[in-house]
Order: C-alpha cells, then structure tokens, then sequence
C-alpha cells in the first residue's frame, strides 16, 4: 500500500471464533478497507469456561495461514487476562474487550475505528441479552477512552450485513476449520475438542448441515 494514501488504522478485536475471522477476512480483502492498516488484537481471556487454549491455537493458525498466503500485512498483538479467582459473578467478553480495546486506542491515537464481529444473525436470536451487554461493553470502552477521543473514535460492525451462514461461504475452507467456536470445550491432551452442546456447537452444525445439502 502507497503511504499517502492510508487513512488511518482500524483496530480489529479478534477471538477466534466464526464471527471475528470473517470480519479480519473481510478487513483484509474488501476494498472499502483497503486504504486503513489492520491492527489486530487477540485477548487470551482465562475464566471459569477455559476455553482460551483452544481459542489460543485457532488464532494463531489463522495468523498464521493469513501471513503464508496473499494478504496484505497486518499489526497482531495479544494480551493476557486470568481471573478464574471469579466463581460467582462473571466478566463478560465484551467489557474486557471495551477496556483493552481503549488502552490501545490511547497508546496509538491513530487507530481511528474498532472492528467489532457482529452479524445479522445475531439480530434473530430469541434472547436478545446479548445486545445489552454488548452495549455494556461499548459503554466500558468509551468510559475508559479519554475525553478528546471519546467521540471519534467509533465501533464499527464489517460483517453486520452477514449471516454466520454467508460468512462461512465467503471464508476461505482452511480458514473455517481453523475458527474456534465451542464457549465449553474439552481437551486430550493439549488438544481442545468442541462440547457439541453449546449453543456456538449447536449454531455450527446447522451451517455445516445446510452447506453439506447444497
């Protein structure tokens, strides 16, 4: 990429799962990105579900299999948060990611959006809890964002158009094998295998099943 023509960079919040590989996949291949440099962060969050082995490897193979074929090149950062001390009350995902996504944005003011994987079908969820804790976790961002970058510095949705089942048609095979999405996984040894229950598990087979029929 020439650089004059960068418009800045784009902060992208990357767990691993379905959701956020769709939205670096996209980051990286859509023009209406192209002129924004990719940083993208992954947070090993340690909890009571223990599931960030798992999540762990998924992110690295995906980096990894990005960076060994024709993208454009990226930031990839991590941090680490252990709080599997909480037994009763539970820090929900997003309100890490609001609080570290902000310390970034601070330390690097030219980050001028955060990527954030949200997807049309999390609209057609009966239980719309979701949708205030993930607006808890917005809020926890700009709360922790300082005054001047408060109100300038926006979450953004790339993929809010898609259903998971588009973004697993739009990603690359490897690149759906390699996504993590089991909230309770077990593990052999050292490696992690998906519980089949959860409703991530549950959501995955009914993508794989209709995409088997087709």
């Amino acid at each position: 990429m020439n650089e004059k023509t960068k418009t800045g960079k784009i902060l992208c919040m990357f767990s691993g799962g379905l959701d956020s590989t769709g939205m670096l996949y996209r980051l990286l291949t859509d023009a209406r990105h192209a002129n924004q440099e990719v940083h993208v962060h992954h947070l090993v969050l340690k909890n009571l579900e223990n599931r960030h082995p798992a999540e762990k490897q998924a992110v690295h193979r995906i980096i990894d299999w990005l960076r060994r074929h024709d993208f454009r090149r990226f930031v990839y950062t991590e941090s680490e948060h252990e709080y599997t001390f909480m037994k009763r009350y539970f820090v929900y995902d997003s309100f890490w990611y609001g609080f570290m996504a902000a310390n970034i944005v601070t330390a690097d003011p030219s980050i001028l959006q955060v990527a954030v994987g949200r997807t049309r079908s999390d609209y057609d969820l009966d239980d719309t809890s979701w949708l205030t804790i993930a607006n808890r976790g917005r809020e926890v961002y700009q709360a922790a964002l300082p005054l001047e970058l408060r109100f300038n510095r926006p979450y953004v949705y790339p993929v809010l158009e898609l259903t998971k089942r588009e973004i697993w048609a739009m990603l690359p095979p490897a690149l759906r094998d390699f996504a993590w999405s089991c909230r309770t996984p077990a593990y052999d040894a050292d490696r992690p295998r998906a519980c089949g229950k959860c409703p991530a598990c549950l959501s995955l087979r009914q993508i794989r099943a209709s995409n088997e029929k087709r």
